[in-house]
């Protein structure tokens, strides 16, 4: 379990099939995973297929998802190292990283409308399953407070907690 893993450890090393994906400290690892497979096996993440598009931000990458066509922006970058625009990558964000709102405002990038299909209580926390336009996300709650299945509400997904991912 990595979660085990992040509280006794200084340092990470992420092995698959004999091969170093990333080393680094636990946070980082956790934090900044450089490739899908290291997403995958350092916790709960939201994998999103997407193509780059050429940015209306100077900075920041913007990508379309291929599921629910939605624009995303994520952490600025060198746009240089993301390679060719109209190329397919993964981005990912962790559910702890999701905010769910019914009407807070949210800065308008990154803004879905969703519809709760599920969650699960999970001790401190709840684990809401949404859906935006085909597009699956989960989000990690403190308190479901008047939140059932099948409301609808807005997702925000932060640029600055988008990942882009080596596939």
């Amino acid at each position: 379990d990595f979660r085990e893993i992040m509280a006794i450890c200084d340092r990470v090393i992420v092995l698959a099939a004999g091969r170093v994906l990333q080393e680094g400290v636990p946070q980082d690892v956790y934090s900044q995973p450089n490739s899908r497979e290291v997403a995958l096996l350092t916790g709960r993440n939201n994998l999103f297929e997407a193509r780059r598009l050429t940015s209306s931000k100077a900075d920041q990458p913007e990508f379309h998802t291929i599921i629910g066509e939605h624009r995303l922006f994520t952490q600025k970058t060198d746009l240089n190292s993301l390679g060719a625009i109209n190329k397919n990558v993964t981005l990912a964000i962790r559910p702890e990283h999701v905010s769910i709102s019914f009407g807070a405002s949210f800065p308008a990038d990154n803004l879905l409308k969703a519809r709760i299909v599920d969650y699960r209580f999970r001790g401190p926390f709840t684990l809401v399953e949404l859906e935006c336009t085909g597009l699956k996300i989960q989000a990690l709650v403190l308190r479901l407070v008047g939140l059932s299945i099948g409301d609808e509400c807005m997702v925000g997904l932060p640029p600055e907690r988008i990942i882009v991912l080596k596939n």
